[in-house]
């Protein structure tokens, strides 16, 4: 089975879908440290800050992945 070209799929995805893609992430997440960054919450932040970043990449990729068998299937049908 020959499957259409994953640059096509690309090509397919306007501003707009790619907009709804990313709001699909959660918002802005404002980090506060009273006394600023210290030696004793910089590990904290950066945990957080990982945690965050990997949560919003996994579920953007996720979404991408759904987006993509959509059009696999549409694509498919033709």
């Amino acid at each position: 089975m020959d499957l259409p070209s994953f640059d096509e799929f690309k090509s397919s995805i306007t501003p707009e879908r790619y907009m709804e893609i990313c709001h699909k992430l959660d918002r802005i997440e404002i980090f506060q440290f009273a006394d600023g960054l210290t030696p004793e919450n910089i590990g904290a932040f950066c945990e957080r800050l990982m945690y965050v970043t990997l949560k919003s990449a996994a579920v953007y990729q996720l979404s991408l992945l759904e987006e993509y068998h959509e059009w696999l299937r549409e694509n498919l049908d033709r």
